[in-house]
Parts: C-alpha cells; structure tokens; sequence
C-alpha cells in the first residue's frame, strides 16, 4: 500500500472521530498509541495491512490542518453558537409505560405552571424530569410506585442551531469530554434545538465550566478556520 493511500484511510478514520481529532488538535495525542489504534481499525475494516509507523506520520502531516476536517468543523461551528444553562433542585421519576394516560392528563395540568418539565417516553416506561417542588404532588396523583425515582439532580441545558440534529457526532462529541472528565450522566434528552443532560447535583458546577470552556474554545477554531480559509 502507498503511503498516499495510506494517507487517504487515516483522513477518512479521522474525519468520523471528533473525539479523536480533538485530541490531535488540543495536543494531548499520544501518537504511537493512537498510530497503533488507527493502524487496526485500517487491517479490520478494510482488510489491509499497513505499518503503524506510516500511519504516525500521516497523522502527523495532517494535524496542523485537522481543525478543517469537515464534520470536526460543523460540529465547532454548531457549539461556536450554542449557549448553555443549568437547572437544579431536579427530580426523576420512571414510570411503566401503562400509565401513560395518567401521566399525560398531568401534564397538561402543569404545562406553563413548573419552571422545568420533561416528559420522554420509551418502548416500556416513561420519564418524567420537572422540579422538586412538585414532587410531592405527582406522587399523590400518580398512584403506583416509580421504577425510578432520583431526587435532586441537576440538567445542563444546551440550546443549539437546529443543524445539530443532523450533524452526527455532536452529542457524542460533548457526552465524550464529559465521561473523560468522570462526570456520568444520568439521563439524555434531545429535542429540535435542546439538548438536556441530566446529571449529579455534586457534578453540575464542574460540568457547565468544562462545557462552557467546549463552547470558548470551539468559537476560537472557528475563527482561527475562517481566516484560513481567507487567505
């Protein structure tokens, strides 16, 4: 195999790993590992052999110019103009999905009347997110015991252009940074421009500045793509 082609498969590896190239592109990249990473993902997914140390170097040819990469870029460009709040004092109750009606007719009660409510259903329950301090009136009118009740919790809310329903490997991007940080996440809910992340009362504060500082950074890859696309 050329070391162009060789060139050509790590570019298409990197260009659906954000996570990957926004290791390359802060610095933190252990390049021997991740020559060796990317090295196997060549030999399983294209039945090709390949020198992990040709695959360094073509890591290395690229890295200055990986913040171009086009889904790396979109998905900057997206968190460039996303801004982000935290609602607290918040709790979780699942319940089974047969209560659906239930748990709809009190919806409709509490629409407009809570500051925070989230209502998410699956193929066997439905979860409700809203503030504690209607905690005790859902219990007394929903008779049967949740399967899952969480009390205070915390939920970054992150308010997005309408594109990152389509761009793959946004969440992904943003849900990465956190678990590598140690910050688990309860519950996920996405919808049109929000995006909600249910997490631990005790990581709130730490998550919103390692998120905030995503959206600082990001504005400056932008900007730093913009003027070299200028030139």
């Amino acid at each position: 195999m050329s070391k162009a082609s060789i060139s050509e498969l790590v570019r298409s590896i990197l260009e659906i790993s954000p996570c990957i190239v926004e290791s390359i592109e802060k610095g933190y990249a252990n390049y021997t590992r991740l020559a060796n990473l990317i090295a196997e993902i060549i030999r399983s997914r294209y039945n090709t052999s390949c020198n992990p140390e040709a695959v360094k170097m073509a890591i290395l040819r690229t890295r200055n110019r990986i913040h171009l990469y086009p889904q790396f870029r979109k998905i900057m460009e997206i968190l460039a103009s996303t801004s982000i709040e935290v609602k607290t004092n918040l709790v979780i109750l699942t319940y089974d999905v047969t209560l659906f009606k239930d748990i709809a007719r009190l919806a409709s009660e509490l629409a407009g009347k809570t500051r925070f409510l989230s209502i998410t259903q699956s193929v066997g329950n439905i979860t409700i997110i809203t503030n504690m301090e209607i905690y005790d009136y859902i219990k007394k009118n929903i008779k049967a015991e949740p399967l899952l009740d969480i009390m205070d919790v915390s939920a970054l809310i992150l308010v997005s252009p309408p594109e990152n329903i389509k761009t793959p490997g946004f969440i992904a991007y943003i849900t990465m940074i956190l678990a590598q940080q140690g910050i688990n996440i309860i519950q996920i809910v996405s919808a049109h421009n929000d995006t909600i992340l249910v997490i631990d009362k005790q990581d709130a504060v730490r998550a919103f500045n390692i998120v905030e500082r995503l959206i600082e950074e990001s504005k400056r890859t932008v900007d730093r793509t913009r003027v070299e696309h200028e030139k």
